[in-house]
């Protein structure tokens, strides 16, 4: 009996302390980034989308220049926001 309860504590303080996948990817609100915000686009003629960071995984691949730019800029560029670093709102 006293095995069992500390194993049910154990998985109950791993679960409490353990962050979400959200949360230990970093990701962002994107509805919390403005129009004058920094995010980051590959240079690259392939590129369509728009980081929260240049370490995201979406972008490390890039071959060409990783560039900071604002949103409206990227947004001009016909960029959409990285789906791995950014979170919709409406979700």
């Amino acid at each position: 009996m006293k095995k069992l309860l500390l194993i049910a504590l154990v998985a109950f303080v791993a679960v409490a302390c353990s962050e979400t996948e959200e949360e230990s990817q970093g990701r962002v609100d994107i509805s919390s980034v403005q129009p004058i915000d920094t995010v980051y686009i590959c240079t690259g003629s392939g590129s369509k989308r728009f980081h929260a960071n240049d370490g995201c995984a979406g972008i490390v691949g890039c071959t060409k220049v990783i560039k900071p730019v604002t949103r409206a800029d990227a947004e001009k560029r016909k960029r959409t926001f990285c789906h791995i670093c950014f979170r919709d709102s409406i979700e």
